[in-house]
This record gives structure tokens, sequence and C-alpha cells, in this order.
């Protein structure tokens, strides 16, 4: 078999997944997995058609088989990594939809860094070893990510003693929370697209590193949110639920995440 009838078949795969016909995408993947079975690309292809599909037990097994052959191949050539990351962070979400969230952090860092967020200017890298500095957090994803991952803005704040800072979204600085309720200042938050200032900061780190950083092995370590949501200033309606029923999919090939109108 040539590498061109192998890649062919990657991308017919490919091709099948990002037009929604998983059956076909996973069947591919795996005749090229069978083909090349020391071909990272071959497993990785299979674990996002089967992850698709949802088998999640099958697409651990394949990521697990895809970074095992990637770590055996020894140091990753520059033009490679922004691949490996994804490999790396695919097998990170799948080890914690199996509840080994515990293995999955070191993954879930190693596949982001870097690729998904960086650290501010002027700030090291904090991988929460140290105390005696200043740590800025930084925001990562999309707006709601930040709803999300702000619940542990608390535990952050009960277990590090120095200043923090946050950088959010436009918009979020004021009048979505005050987020005096997690320890920060109201000077110490910064919107993304404004200047913040130099020297303040030792250090950054993410807010989707908190969960990993700060511990938080299962499902039983999360903390409640317990922020009361204000709009323009007024206490949120507790009368009604709403959803979101569109997403911003620019980045994305396979546009699954908003429903049909």
């Amino acid at each position: 078999m040539t590498d061109q009838d192998f890649l062919s078949v990657v991308e017919r795969s490919v091709a099948a997944r990002i037009a929604g016909d998983l059956a076909a995408a996973a069947s591919l993947a795996t005749d090229a997995a069978h083909m090349r079975p020391d071909e990272p690309s071959a497993w990785h292809t299979l674990a996002m058609a089967t992850a698709d599909l949802g088998l999640h037990s099958e697409a651990l097994y394949a990521r697990q088989r895809a970074v095992d052959l990637i770590r055996s191949a020894g140091p990753v050539p520059a033009s490679m990594r922004q691949y490996v990351q994804q490999c790396v962070f695919g097998y990170a979400t799948s080890l914690l939809l199996a509840g080994r969230w515990a293995e999955a952090w070191t993954s879930w860092e190693v596949g982001r860094l870097g690729y998904s967020w960086n650290p501010a200017p002027g700030t090291q890298y904090w991988q929460g070893e140290r105390a005696d500095c200043s740590l800025l957090v930084v925001c990562e994803g999309g707006y709601g990510d930040l709803f999300l991952f702000s619940r542990f803005l608390p535990l952050l704040r009960a277990k590090f003693p120095g200043r923090i800072g946050l950088f959010v979204w436009p918009g979020l600085a004021l009048g979505f929370r005050n987020w005096s309720w997690a320890g920060i200042a109201p000077e110490d938050v910064y919107e993304i697209g404004q200047q913040f200032p130099t020297g303040v900061w030792t250090h950054s780190t993410s807010i989707m590193s908190l969960p990993g950083q700060l511990g938080v092995n299962s499902a039983r370590d999360i903390p409640e949110d317990t922020w009361r949501p204000r709009l323009n200033g007024r206490r949120a309606s507790s009368g009604g639920i709403g959803f979101c029923w569109r997403s911003e999919e620019n980045q994305t090939k396979r546009r699954f995440r908003s429903l049909p109108h």
C-alpha cells in the first residue's frame, strides 16, 4: 500500500465526518488503522469518528494508541507540534469522560498551552507551584467557558494568598457580575483588547487550567457556583429558563453545535 492510498482513506474519513456521515467516517478510519496500525494519524482519525458517535470507550482506546505511538517516536518536529497537541488534547478529553480526571490534567495542559491560550505578555506560566507571586487568570475558549469555569475562582482565592487578577472577554469586567465575590478587586479585572499594566503580574494561568491546578479530581470536588446573576445592575429573573440555540462555529469544520432554524 502506498502513502497516497493510506492518505486517501484518511481524507475520505475526515470528509465523511465533516459531512455528518459518522458511520462511514468510522468505517474508513477503521480501515486506515488496519492498514497502518503504527501510524498515529490513523488512530486519531478513528478516535474523532468514534467520539462523535458516542463510543467513548473506543475513542479512548484509539487516542491512547495515538499518544503511545507519538511518545515512542521521540522528539516532535516543530511542524507537527500543533497536530500532536490536538491528539494529546483529545486524549485528555477522553480521560475526563471516563472519569479519570487525575490522569487527564497533564495532557489537558500539554494539549492547550501555546495552542488555545498563552500566558499574558510579561508573565511566566504558573503551574500551581508558587504562592509568592501575583497571578493573572486569563480567559480561554469562549464566553460560556468563562461562565462555567469562574466557579473555581473562589477555590483559587482560598488556596492562593497572593494578588489575583482576571482577564475577561469584552463586556464582562463590569455589570455581568461583581468579581469581588471571588476575591478579585475591581481594579484587577481587565477586558481583553484593553491594555493592562505591565510589571504588576508575575505569573498567569488559564481559567480552564484551574481544576487541574487546584486538585479537582472528581465531580465531588467541583465547587458550587454561588453567584447571583445580575444583568445591567438588576437581579436576573428566576421565573424562566432559556437556552442559546446558536453557537459561534467559525473555526469549526464540522458544525454541529447549533440547532437548525
